[in-house]
């Protein structure tokens, strides 16, 4: 088997291993679960980070040039790199030191939850890096704009829909599932049209969600801004280029 189709199948695997982390920080995030239950994701979560520190070690050694390679994926290199640090760390601290019990002791925060927490930070960057890779594959397929357009715009609303339909999302338990699809609607079209009050209705992670939904519309007006300017060949001067 040759280096390019481990590398392929390769990516494939660490696309499927993004969505179980995505789903494990939903679960974990999202909803209300027993101890027993925060300790198995966080297993998960320890396990999905090694794989994807082994998914970057196969990846250096099948690469022909090393220098190459360290170049173009140095971002992720140096994440597997801290993450050493910091388990080599942890291993030092456990049982000793003075960090573990002076955080213990103001309950500020424990050892043992402040790594599940960086790791889960590792997580996102690393969840966000197959997403990168995914949409570079799309957009090797010959999908016509207008499809891409649409499709990008559902798949964020139902992401959002999902999210804000979360117990943690809204104080009161999950709302019904029409409203959270209008509020996602409203907020990736950037409408300011709602049926639930976005100050009392929802927490602090439902109210993220809308805030990262209307980003990501805003940047959504400006594409289709840009795409239609394309189409209709009144292209785009050198100050619109570079405020794109």
């Amino acid at each position: 088997m040759d280096r390019e189709r481990i590398t392929n199948r390769l990516s494939r695997v660490m696309l499927a291993v993004a969505g179980v982390a995505a789903a494990s920080l939903i679960a974990e995030y999202g909803f209300y679960l027993s101890p027993s239950q925060f300790h198995i994701l966080h297993m998960v979560d320890i396990a999905i980070v090694a794989l994807f520190m082994l998914d970057a070690v196969v990846r250096f050694s099948l690469a022909r040039r090393k220098m190459a390679f360290i170049r173009a994926r140095w971002p992720g290199l140096v994440i597997v790199v801290l993450i050493a640090a910091q388990i080599a760390l942890v291993t030092m601290l456990r049982g000793r030191g003075w960090l573990a019990p002076f955080l213990e002791v103001r309950s500020v925060f424990s050892l043992a939850k402040g790594y599940i927490v960086v790791l889960q930070g590792y997580l996102v960057v690393f969840i966000l890096g197959e997403m990168v890779r995914f949409n570079r594959q799309l957009a090797s397929y010959k999908i016509k704009p207008a499809r891409t357009v649409i499709f990008s715009f559902l798949f964020i609303i139902l992401v959002g829909t999902l999210l804000l339909s979360t117990p943690r999302a809204t104080p009161g338990g999950p709302i019904r599932f029409i409203d959270a699809l209008f509020t996602a609607t409203s907020s990736v079209c950037v409408t300011g049209l709602v049926v639930r009050d976005t100050g009392s209705d929802f927490t602090r992670l439902g109210q993220g969600v809308i805030l990262g939904l209307i980003q990501i519309g805003g940047l959504g007006l400006i594409t289709l801004t840009a795409f239609f300017a394309i189409v209709m060949r009144r292209g785009l001067g050198v100050r619109e280029s570079l405020v794109l």
